[in-house]
């Protein structure tokens, strides 16, 4: 248009009008009309397995998590609204109306947030479980009524009878639960417990009727009131969509095409989710250049042409497989580009990262920016090459986090600065110094040295040989190296001594890793002290350690520190079993081991130990641990030059760790002379000159178990800022008022208690001499619960304000801390000192002591206020003395066990200079933060250093709990520069004050973007955030590194239609997919999860798109939340903790039903974990009935008689969240069973009982992990004739499927005896779980379902391939009832021809493993076979190389032999290595050969064309279908081509699926057929194997 002018030109509006008429121009010419859509989409939706649950209730429950008391108030609130809500919606709005009068509003966000994601409903869901095990509905209408044990009342006029006649015949009530909600809680012996059941969100009415009544009960203290709900099951009728987890479409590798040639015709009647409808996708942003979402804002009538030329650019934008190696090199910086480009940088992440592989043609085009690359390359200096994601400097795994685990983590955090903020910190400050942590341990040295002999040295760097070619010279170890690189210095320079009982659990365990260590020449001394009971006292097994410790003196005197040490490894390695128990015998071998492999004879054992030679080292060992305050309940500790060991890493983790350390330090004092070459750094290290005593450190005398935490003393904060005001009323003694305090102690006293005082008069006696200048002191008041005589005075001296001074306090403790009266047991009582007392000797003293201060109304009102802080806050009985350091409980005089009671003065004057400098510098990071930061709501005269040391005592407590809970914070480097800082605001657009502070260091371009970058969007959306973005991609690239699209299902709003119902809930919609890939679904959900297909017409292995109808554009998934895992760790503690591996548990429900049925599992060696599926409720676990139950006790097991002389023990297990349970469960040997093995032999099995075994041990192991069976199997008899022939196999996609029934079909033609076929679950789709159970009625097998969720501590797999690899071996020893003797796995795509009988009762000659060995007859195949040369040559010295396509697993001898636990260990270290393990399920077994024997199968039970010459094929007995490196050739040709009768199988096969869908069709249907799935499939199946036996090394 010539009449447009330059200036026009540049509007936006002459621009957007421009780009509509493109659009439109486009439109036509690429033919799409405005009223169609484009392209098609992928839908996928996981629904829970329970109904939904109310909000109010779900609501409820967030506020009891952040305050109990609320609860209450919640739901009365509620319930007095008028009107009350109709629907959905106004039940929402009516919550979040009252939730604002209750919660900050940071938490109503919270609340919302959690309603969005149903976070509480399994919560609701348990107590619904729980409402109907345990309500006892009575007859008739009614909406709620109160039990109280067995007698019900339905109205509130028989509340008071049931009362009664419960205080006649006390009867035994109903157990209360930790997850119950208690009103008010008393002795529930001496009054009843009153369970209303009642539903508030239905009935709030009758809810409130009852609910007055039994709190005016609770409150006169005649009833414990608790409140369950009674929920009815069919509440809603409608599913409950869950979100928080990813839906991934990897593109497939198709180098193997196995296409299948059926199609199913598409049934009637199709389920209402395929209809066509309007699709709203999320992605409009960026396309080509378009800006989508800025078109469809200012053009909204052309939202559905603009959307369907989005998805026309979309789709042709995906030739990323056409892209040469030089065009992806750039991509990680092009993409970061593109990002931080675009006015929403989290936004342009997410939609690069999730649709990475149709974006990567148009990112290739970006021009570099080189000043972005200088930048990113000068962060990569700085910053880790892996994910960083830190919230308020908490780090938070981006592999592992799930969101309901974050969700828990948000309103931790938001509480935690919200605490900060009530200490007057403005927002932004409360979230920087929330940030901030306390170190792990202070820098403090102890001085481990001391009497002669006590520290045994196991080696000297300085004499021994073996360190004789190492530089000599300190100068040498203050070089610079190689980061991360030890000094190989042949001086003392670290040493490392290691206090312990040498007959303690894990002690030779960690003389074992010294051994080791030494062995490897790592430039450390090591040293021990070995503590040990004394010789009259010790019993016969308690003096094995003593037998240790006087053995190793022995051998380091008169032979060599080679047999000491030799000694230790051997001792470690009998240990080495399950069930092993270190005794005199075994220890007698390990001695005798030693002295077989030395040159110079050892003395007779006996002649070793009688003699008393050694006991004077053994006595040293004893009174050094006795000088420094190492008693044996905190052993065992270790110390390098003196710094304790942190205690929570593994030993040797832990020393590398603290040496590291302390390198720059020593570095610096040898730069600086401070040490010659003549002089041991050890020593000097311990007592330095002083003027190297700043830098060297301080040193403690004497080490306290109470002060420096252990696992047998843990650390425990209480957060003081709760009480707060109350607490800065307190009385301080300090010596200098004008200073600001890091450190506060309080300390409780009971004013009747003459030790209390005397410790008092200590602690004030430092004030005075101003010992502590950075501390202040205050008394608690604590008296006992039946105080007799009158201590007015001591309160006023102790509580009262302005404090008296601190010499005449002492003076008036000396005299009330003599000793007064005493009782008949000896216990003595101090003297009475009281008010008018202190003042006539004031006045005598001439003490100034304002005596108006001092009324008797004052002094009670402190004496009521220190006795509510030591009741509430700091949960000390009455009379109980205790010691509590910036929020720290560093010490109580009463411990948890009855009658353990320490006095006072267990913390000596040492102890309390030591903790005050080790509580300096823990909070030594935040002072500064605090100093300077500005306070609000203060007037400016009431800042003193006074406010400011309260603050500081308040902050360090809540930083003190990030240690109890484990939290890590960290920081990034000051030198790393961000990409980005996105600040927070308002839904206005308008800047507002942070809460939190997220740090996301990603490469745009991998997994994490895809799943962190949307959950950002979503933050910051729910709370005030910052996002500090580091974008850290990798410089070079020569692959695609995504090949996946991607969809995080999260929404952080409920959603509601017009008519205010709650809609069913968000599932994910994926757009822009390549309609000619074919694309295989996963799901990646909460660890904790089992999810199962339940709706899917096609293939979900092998998708698609353009092969959809074209009446269809939405392909439908539809999944179920079946379990969530209840897991832990098992441990027999009857001596050495180890795991009871093969002992049978059971979870059952509080109320067994056929729909709840019981679970059970075995514990594994590793780690003694165990895995159980539940779903919410109440569970008990148990030992299985059997031998397990004759062998083993549970510890803190609840008892229930079952019958006479019978009882069961369980616990119980509350499932209430998505993150699922751990429990930790120990269990002990019953007395006479310690010696007995758990896993037996067939012989033994059979003389142990009766020649059937145990009936709960040996009977049908049926529903293991709940597993679905369809014809109950009768109890297998070993090696009998009729024996069950047990089949494993796993499948995935309809291809396989198919071969699997084929392959079924082969197996029941080929033998007489029962077969039972069991298959993983986790892969199967919905067909064919319908449709097994009528092929097992029609063809008389027995099948199981079994399902396992892959544990989170053994390394994951991403790619589905090598994920079912890793199911076919990882967990054989699980997935099987102990009944099953031998089971055969085949695969799928095998044909057998043969009686399997004859596996079954093969002999595989002592081996656990039976394997076919890899046809060698096929020369031109030789180059393939990569087991001949080179690694693998090596490794197996002569042994076979064995296929995995058929197996023969011996369970008992598998299980004996800890094989499944060899096979996870060895899995788990080679697979740190991507490279290695090419097929995992082959190689893994096939490396551990040697450890894990394998039997060679006849060759003629594994047939294949690839390996297998032709002439050996009349003799094969199965053939499979292997992949064929040469040609390549699909395996449905393959399967007609070298199988005669595959054909007539798989017609046979066909032939019943035909017969299935017409008896569905004509309803001529038996109990026995399956339901037919709402969808059949119309698409071709299609399988890509990438088992090609290519030539790998591990």
């Amino acid at each position: 248009n010539a009449d447009v002018t330059f200036a026009q030109m540049h509007t936006p509006c002459w621009w957007a009008g421009c780009v509509v008429a493109v659009v439109g121009l486009l439109l036509v010419h690429v033919g799409i009309s405005e009223g169609a859509a484009g392209g098609k989409y992928v839908n996928v939706a996981l629904r829970a397995s329970w109904t939904p649950t109310p909000l109010l209730l779900e609501a409820a429950q967030y506020i009891n998590e952040q305050n109990p008391d609320l609860y209450w108030t919640f739901l009365e609130k509620y319930t007095d609204t008028t009107p009350l809500p109709t629907n959905d919606k106004e039940v929402y709005n009516t919550v979040l109306s009252v939730a604002h009068t209750l919660l900050p509003a940071s938490q109503v966000s919270m609340l919302r947030f959690s309603l969005a994601m149903r976070m509480h409903s399994p919560h609701v869901e348990m107590l619904r479980q729980l409402g109907h095990a345990t309500g006892g509905r009575p007859e008739g209408d009614h909406d709620a009524w109160v039990r109280i044990a067995d007698d019900i009342a339905t109205d509130t006029q028989h509340i008071q009878k049931n009362i009664e006649a419960w205080a006649e015949q006390k009867q035994d009530t109903l157990p209360v639960f930790s997850h119950d909600y208690i009103y008010a809680s008393h002795n529930t012996s001496a009054v009843p417990v009153a369970f209303l059941y009642a539903n508030p969100a239905a009935s709030p009415a009758e809810f409130r009727t009852f609910h007055n009544a039994l709190t005016t009960l609770a409150k006169a203290g005649q009833v414990v009131y608790v409140l369950r709900y009674y929920l009815a099951w069919d509440l809603y009728d409608q599913v409950m969509n869950l979100q928080g987890y990813g839906v991934d479409l990897a593109i497939k590798n198709l180098e193997y095409k196995a296409m299948d040639d059926q199609v199913k015709e598409k049934p009637q009647g199709e389920d209402a989710d395929d209809d066509e409808e309007t699709v709203a996708v999320e992605g409009d942003d960026e396309v080509q250049g378009f800006k989508f979402n800025v078109l469809k804002e200012r053009h909204p009538a052309l939202k559905t042409s603009l959307h369907s030329f989005r998805q026309f650019l979309s789709e042709q934008n995906q030739d990323f497989d056409q892209l040469k190696v030089w065009d992806l090199k750039n991509l990680g910086v092009q993409a970061s580009q593109r990002i931080l480009a675009a006015s929403d940088p989290l936004r342009a992440m997410r939609d690069i990262s999730q649709s990475f592989p149709t974006l990567a043609s148009s990112l290739t085009r970006i021009k570099l920016n080189q000043t972005l690359v200088a930048q990113i390359t000068d962060n990569q200096n700085a910053l880790s090459s892996d994910t960083t994601f830190l919230i308020n400097g908490r780090a938070i795994d981006p592999r592992s986090y799930s969101i309901y685990r974050l969700l828990s983590i948000l309103k931790e955090e938001v509480q935690r600065v919200e605490r900060l903020q009530t200490m007057y910190l403005p927002s932004h400050e409360a979230a920087r110094i929330a940030s901030a942590s306390l170190p792990p341990v202070p820098s403090i040295r102890f001085n481990i040295t001391g009497r002669t002999g006590a520290i045994q040295f196991m080696n000297d760097l300085e004499k021994e040989p073996q360190y004789g070619r190492w530089p000599r010279t300190l100068m040498d170890f203050a070089r610079r190296g190689y980061p991360g690189q030890m000094k190989f210095v042949a001086k003392n320079v670290f040493t490392v001594v290691t206090v312990l009982d040498p007959s303690q659990p894990g002690a030779l365990g960690i003389m074992a890793t010294v051994e080791n260590v030494i062995r490897q020449n790592a430039p450390l001394r090591f040293g021990f002290v070995f503590v040990t009971d004394d010789e009259d006292t010790s019993s016969d097994e308690v003096n094995m350690g003593r037998a240790i410790a006087k053995t190793i003196a022995y051998l380091l005197k008169h032979h060599t520190s080679r047999a000491a040490l030799m000694l230790m490894g051997v001792m470690n390695y009998q240990m080495q079993g399950a069930e092993a128990t270190l005794t005199m015998d075994t220890f007698a071998q390990a001695y005798e081991m030693v002295a077989s492999n030395m040159d110079k004879p050892l003395k007779d054992l006996d002649e070793v130990l009688s003699s008393k030679e050694f006991d004077s080292v053994l006595k040293a060992a004893n009174q050094f641990a006795f000088e420094r305050g190492l008693s044996k309940g905190s052993l065992p500790l270790g110390f390098l030059n003196g710094k304790l060991v942190d205690q929570k890493k593994d030993f040797m983790e832990g020393v590398v760790e603290a040496y590291f350390e302390q390198v720059p330090g020593l570095q610096t004092l040898i730069v600086n002379h401070a040490i010659s070459d003549s002089e041991s750094v050890y020593e000097f290290l311990m007592a330095p000159p002083k003027q190297w005593e700043e830098m060297v450190g301080q040193i403690a005398p004497k080490f306290s178990p109470y002060i420096i935490p252990t696992e047998a003393q843990p650390l425990k904060y209480i957060p003081l800022v709760s009480h707060k005001d109350e607490l800065s009323r307190l009385a301080f003694f300090e010596s200098n008022r004008d200073a600001v305090k890091s450190v506060t102690h309080i300390i409780a006293v009971n004013p009747e208690d003459p030790e209390h005082l005397e410790f008092l008069h200590s602690v004030l006696e430092r004030v005075e001499k101003k010992e502590e200048e950075h501390a202040r002191w205050a008394v608690l008041i604590n008296p006992g619960p039946d105080a007799e005589i009158d201590h007015s005075g001591i309160v006023a001296l102790l509580a009262g304000t302005p404090t008296a001074p601190v010499a005449f306090v002492r003076q008036v403790l000396d005299k009330a801390s003599a000793t007064g009266a005493c009782d008949e047991n000896g216990a003595c009582k101090g003297v009475p000192i009281t008010l008018e007392e202190v003042f006539t000797l004031a006045t005598a003293e001439s003490a100034k002591v304002k005596q108006s201060a001092y009324t008797s109304e004052k002094i009670q009102g402190a004496l009521a206020s220190h006795r509510r802080l030591c009741r509430d806050l700091f949960k000390l009985q009455p009379g109980e003395g205790a010691v509590v350091s910036n929020g720290r409980l560093v010490f109580r005089t009463h411990g948890e066990a009855a009658g353990d009671v320490h006095p006072m003065s267990t913390l000596s004057p040492s102890d309390m200079t030591f903790l005050g400098h080790y509580q300096a510098q823990r909070v030594s990071v935040a002072l500064p933060l605090l100093n300077e930061a500005a306070l609000l709501g203060l007037d400016p005269d009431d800042i003193t250093s006074a406010t400011r040391s309260n603050i500081v005592m308040g902050v360090a407590s809540l930083l003190g709990q990030d240690e109890v809970s484990s939290v890590v914070r960290k920081s990034l480097p000051a030198n790393a520069v961000p990409s980005v800082v996105l600040p927070p605001t308002n839904a206005e657009g308008e800047a507002v004050e942070p809460l939190l502070d997220v740090v996301l260091v990603v490469d745009p371009l991998s997994k994490a973007a895809q799943k962190l970058s949307p959950l950002l969007m979503a933050l910051r959306r729910v709370v005030p955030v910052t996002v500090t973005l580091y974008i850290n991609p990798v410089l070079s690239l020569s692959d695609l590194p995504l090949k996946n699209f991607y969809h995080l299902v999260l929404q952080e709003e409920l959603e509601f239609t017009q008519a205010g119902q709650l809609t069913a809930g968000p599932s994910a919609m994926l757009s822009g997919l390549p309609p000619a890939r074919v694309l295989t679904l996963a799901m990646e959900t909460p660890e904790a999860w089992l999810v199962q297909p339940i709706i899917a017409k096609y293939d979900l292995d092998n998708i698609k798109l353009e092969d959809l109808p074209a009446s269809e554009k939405i392909m439908t998934a539809v999944f179920r939340l079946e379990h969530i895992l209840v897991e832990g760790s098992c441990n027999d503690i009857t001596a050495n903790p180890t795991p009871p591996r093969g002992l049978e548990l059971e979870l059952a429900p509080v109320t067994p039903t056929p729909d709840i049925p019981t679970q059970d599992t075995l514990v594994m060696s590793n780690l003694g974990y165990y895995q159980l599926k539940a779903n919410p409720g109440i569970w008990r676990l148990r030992i299985a009935t059997g031998r397990g139950t004759r062998l083993f006790t549970m510890q803190n097991a609840q008892v229930d008689q079952i019958a006479e002389g019978q009882a069961e023990e369980y616990r119980w297990v509350a499932v209430t969240s998505f993150l699922g349970e751990w429990l930790l469960l120990n269990v002990v040997r019953r007395p006479g069973m310690e010696k007995e093995q758990l896993l037996l032999s067939d012989e033994e099995s059979k003389t142990a009982g009766g020649g059937g075994g145990d009936p709960g041990l040996w009977d049908s192991f049926s529903n293991l992990w709940g597993g679905d069976t369809g014809i109950p199997a009768p109890p297998s008899k070993a090696r009998v004739a009729n024996e069950t022939i047990h089949i494993f196999s796993v499948a995935s996609g309809h291809l396989y499927e198919r071969f699997l029934k084929i392959m079924m079909l082969s197996v029941l033609k080929n033998t007489n005896n029962p077969v039972k076929f069991w298959f993983l679950k986790n892969f199967l789709s919905p067909q064919f779980k319908d449709f097994i159970p009528v092929m097992a009625s029609e063809y008389g097998f027995d099948f199981e379902l079994v399902t396992y969720k892959w544990p989170h501590w053994l390394r994951g797999q991403t790619e589905k391939q090598r994920l079912i690899w890793g199911y076919k071996i990882l967990f054989l020893d699980v997935l099987f009832p102990l009944n099953v003797r031998r089971v055969i796995f085949v695969d799928a795509d095998q044909v057998v021809r043969s009686d399997m009988m004859e596996l079954v009762n093969m002999d595989l000659q002592g081996a656990s493993l039976g394997y076919t060995p890899f046809c060698s007859d096929k020369p031109e195949m030789d180059g393939f076979k990569f087991w001949r040369q080179g690694y693998w040559k090596d490794h197996l010295h002569g042994k076979p190389y064995h296929i995995s396509a058929l197996y023969v697993i011996d369970l008992a001898r598998f299980r004996r032999q800890a094989a499944g636990d060899q096979l996870r260990a060895s899995y788990d270290m080679l697979s740190r290595d991507p490279n290695s393990l090419a097929n995992l399920d082959q190689d893994l077994p096939n490396y551990l050969q040697h450890q894990v024997r394998i039997f060679s199968l006849p060759q003629e039970w594994l047939w294949c064309e690839t390996w297998c010459s032709e002439e050996s094929k009349t003799r094969a007995k199965t053939i499979d279908l292997c992949n064929n490196p040469l040609t390549k050739t699909p395996k449905l040709e393959n399967a007609v081509r070298i199988i005669p009768e595959w054909t007539s199988l798989d017609e046979e096969a066909k032939a019943l699926e035909r017969k299935i869908a017409t008896k569905t069709e004509t309803g001529h249907d038996d109990e026995n057929a399956p339901h037919q799935h709402e969808h059949t499939q119309t698409q071709q199946d299609t399988h890509t194997n990438t088992n090609n036996n290519a030539k790998e090394d591990l």
